[in-house]
């Protein structure tokens, strides 16, 4: 599990489990783009922008991703499942 903050999707927290499965512990602090520019290209990020604007969870079934055990690793190609589920304050009003 991770938490990003923001517009620019930075990482506020990332479990373990998580860290294990990109091959990083570096990414609190870092934005979606700087961590995995490579994602940018995929339009990672530009789901990440729609969730962001409109409030509207994504759920991505068994789709293809690259994951690397270390930086330098070769990528290993996976299915995935993931949620970008948007969290919103009691005080945030709804973009519209």
């Amino acid at each position: 599990m991770a938490l990003l903050e923001g517009p620019d999707h930075r990482y506020a927290f990332s479990n373990a489990a998580n860290n294990r499965l990109l091959g990083r512990s570096d990414l609190v602090g870092k934005t979606v783009a700087e961590a995995f520019p490579h994602l940018v290209e995929r339009g990672f990020v530009e789901q990440l922008d729609r969730v962001y604007a409109t409030g509207e969870p994504y759920i991505g079934n068994a789709l293809p991703f690259e994951i690397r055990d270390t930086p330098a690793a070769v990528p290993r190609r996976r299915i995935m499942n993931y949620v970008y589920q948007p969290i919103r304050t009691a005080a945030a009003a709804p973009i519209t």
